[in-house]
């Protein structure tokens, strides 16, 4: 039996779910192009997302370009030279981006350098600091901040006091200024987990789910995942018609599907 899972549900799957007493847990997942934020009520072996907020163009990539930008044009003032529509230029100065940004999450400075591409073109060579990476990004940092604060909110239970556990997901969670917000912003009686590597959390929680067999397991192994269905599930009929199986709902468990949507479909094969 396949098994399907949101990236946030697999996140919070890495840790254990144990205990015994209900609690509120927030999953902060940055990646590279995407950012999502959701709220989850944990309570025994039943995992709930109460909401979640979502960005589809925030993430590591944007905070490259951010830095992208502000070298060619440092480059330009200094040389005069115009590289923002070379593009092997800009390839080769997107790949030291990344890896200066990795650089910067355990040094406070990095150099980036680029020899020259083509003849007559002066090279790069500019030192970035961990500070300044900061500054170019702060108002892309402080929209996930915000999205915090959106999330708890539209949970409609919780405040951030609320909030026990903090799980980290996605690469760019390595970045120390947005680690360091976070614990900030909820406060020491918060426990935090994936901090180590964020970039893993989901695939070992994905893991985990998948070596999971249900005529094995233990009730107190057995995790229940209820979630807001965003769209209906159903199944294309005769005429264009669509059967609803799910319906859109929030907070639907998706093992209790109602009984009346096990239905008998005729289904007429148009080839005879």
């Amino acid at each position: 039996m396949s098994k399907l899972s949101r990236k946030s549900i697999a996140a919070t799957l890495f840790f254990d779910h144990g205990m015994e007493y209900s609690r509120a847990v927030l999953v902060y997942r940055l990646g590279g192009s995407t950012f999502k934020v959701s709220v989850h009520k944990i309570d025994g072996p039943s995992f709930e997302t109460m909401s979640s907020v979502y960005h589809r163009h925030l993430g590591g990539n944007d905070f490259n370009q951010r830095v992208v930008d502000h070298l060619l044009l440092a480059h330009k003032n200094s040389t005069g030279q115009d590289l923002s529509s070379d593009h092997k230029f800009l390839l080769r100065l997107g790949s030291e981006v990344e890896k200066a940004k990795r650089v910067l999450s355990v040094q406070d400075r990095v150099r980036i350098e680029i020899e020259s591409l083509h003849p007559g073109v002066q090279g790069l060579s500019e030192q970035l600091t961990r500070s300044r990476f900061e500054d170019l990004n702060m108002d892309l940092f402080s929209k996930t901040i915000t999205a915090i604060d959106q999330a708890i909110k539209d949970s409609g239970v919780y405040t951030k006091n609320d909030i026990q556990d903090i799980m980290f997901s996605g690469g760019s969670t390595n970045i120390p200024f947005l680690q360091s917000a976070i614990r900030e912003y909820f406060g020491r009686h918060t426990r935090y987990h994936g901090s180590n590597h964020p970039e893993s959390t989901v695939v070992l929680g994905a893991a985990k789910l998948s070596h999971w067999d249900r005529d094995e397991l233990r009730y107190s192994d057995f995790v229940c995942c209820m979630g807001n269905i965003r769209q209906t599930f159903g199944i294309e009929t005769a005429g264009g018609m669509m059967f609803e199986y799910i319906d859109h709902k929030p907070g639907l468990d998706i093992n209790k599907i109602p009984s009346g949507r096990a239905s008998l479909l005729w289904v007429r094969n148009t080839d005879e």
